[in-house]
C-alpha cells in the first residue's frame, strides 16, 4: 500500500556535461491521477513522453513536475549573434554626432558602450542534441519518480499499521456485539409488549395477527446478518491492504469501507439503546478515522 504524498528530485548531465537536466516531483492526494508538467520552451515536445513513463509510477494524486534546463557557457555563446549592421550604423552616426560637436578623444564613444546598447546583439534558435537531452531527461524523470514511490511506500506502511490497529478494534467489537446479538430480539419485543400494555389498548396478545406482528418486529432487530456481513468486510479489506505495492487499492478499500459504515449504521439503528450501543459508538469512531487515512492512500 502507498500513500499519495511524496518528493523526489534528480539531476543528470551529458557525458561532456555541457547539458544538465533537474527534475523535481511533489505529489500531494487526489482522487484521479492529474499531472502537471513545467518544462523549458526547448523541451516542451517531450511533455508527452514525460507524462507517459511517469504514469508507469504513478496511478493516483496531483503530479506536479518541475523540469530546468541548464546549458554552459559555450552553448549558450551559441544562442547569440552579435548584430555587427546596427552596431556599425550606431558608431557611424555616433562618430558623426561627436564630430559636429568638437566632443573631446577622452570622451568619446568606444564599441564597448555600444554593446550595452539593446538591439546589439540577436539570439538565435540554439542546436541542441535533442537525442542525447531526451536520453537523460527520461532517465532524470525516472530517478525523480524512483524516489517519489520510496517515499509514498514508507507513508503507505505507516498508514497500513495504524489502519490495521484501528480495524482490530473495530473487529473486536464486532465480536463483543455477537455475544449480545442473540439477546436483542428478545429485550426488543419485551419493549414492545410494555409499551402495548402500558398504552392499555384492548389488543389480546394471543391474537395471531398480534404474534405474527412481534415475530416480524423481532426478526427486524436481528444483527446476525450486519454482524456476518460485517467480518466478510474485515477478510476483503485485509486482503486489499496486504496487496502488491504495485497496485492502486485506494478506491477498492474506500468502497468496502463505505459498506463497513453502512452495516454498522443499520446495527446501531436496530439495536437501540442495549449493550451493542457503546460497542457500536466505538466503531463508528474508528471507521472514521480510518476513513481519514485512506484518503491518503493510492
Amino acid at each position: 500500500m502507498k500513500s499519495m504524498t511524496g518528493f523526489g528530485s534528480a539531476q543528470i548531465a551529458t557525458a561532456n556535461e555541457s547539458i544538465k537536466i533537474s527534475t523535481e516531483i511533489s505529489t500531494v492526494n487526489r482522487k484521479q491521477l492529474e499531472l502537471r508538467v513545467t518544462l523549458p520552451r526547448e523541451l516542451n515536445c517531450f511533455e508527452i513522453a514525460v507524462k507517459q513513463q511517469l504514469q508507469k509510477y504513478l496511478q493516483r494524486g496531483m503530479i506536479n513536475v518541475k523540469i530546468s534546463m541548464d546549458l554552459n557557457d559555450a552553448i549558450k555563446a551559441q544562442g547569440i549573434k552579435i548584430n555587427s549592421a546596427f552596431i556599425e550604423e550606431v558608431y557611424n552616426q555616433t562618430q558623426e554626432l561627436e564630430s559636429k560637436l568638437h566632443v573631446p578623444q577622452e570622451n568619446k564613444i568606444a564599441i564597448k558602450d555600444i554593446l550595452r546598447i539593446h538591439g546589439a546583439f540577436e539570439e538565435k534558435d540554439l542546436e541542441l542534441p535533442i537525442k542525447d537531452i531526451e536520453k537523460i531527461l527520461i532517465e532524470c524523470v525516472n530517478q525523480a519518480a524512483s524516489e517519489v514511490v520510496t517515499m509514498r511506500e514508507a507513508e503507505g506502511d505507516f498508514l497500513q499499521k495504524d489502519i490495521q490497529e484501528r480495524l482490530k478494534v473495530v473487529d473486536k467489537c464486532v465480536t463483543e456485539a455477537e455475544k449480545f446479538a442473540e439477546e436483542i430480539p428478545a429485550i426488543q419485543r419485551e419493549k414492545l409488549m410494555k409499551k402495548l400494555k402500558d398504552a392499555d389498548l384492548n389488543i389480546e396478545l394471543a391474537d395471531d395477527r398480534v404474534i405474527r406482528e412481534i415475530i416480524i418486529f423481532a426478526e427486524r432487530a436481528d444483527v446476525s446478518e450486519e454482524i456476518t456481513r460485517l467480518k466478510s468486510h474485515f477478510v476483503q479489506f485485509n486482503d486489499h491492504i496486504k496487496k502488491s505495492q504495485n497496485e492502486a487499492v485506494g478506491r477498492s478499500i474506500d468502497f468496502i469501507l463505505q459498506e463497513m459504515n453502512r452495516e454498522v449504521t443499520t446495527l446501531g439503528n436496530k439495536v437501540g439503546n442495549s449493550n451493542i450501543s457503546p460497542l457500536v459508538i466505538t466503531m463508528k469512531t474508528q471507521l472514521e478515522k480510518i476513513r481519514e487515512q485512506i484518503q491518503n492512500v493510492e
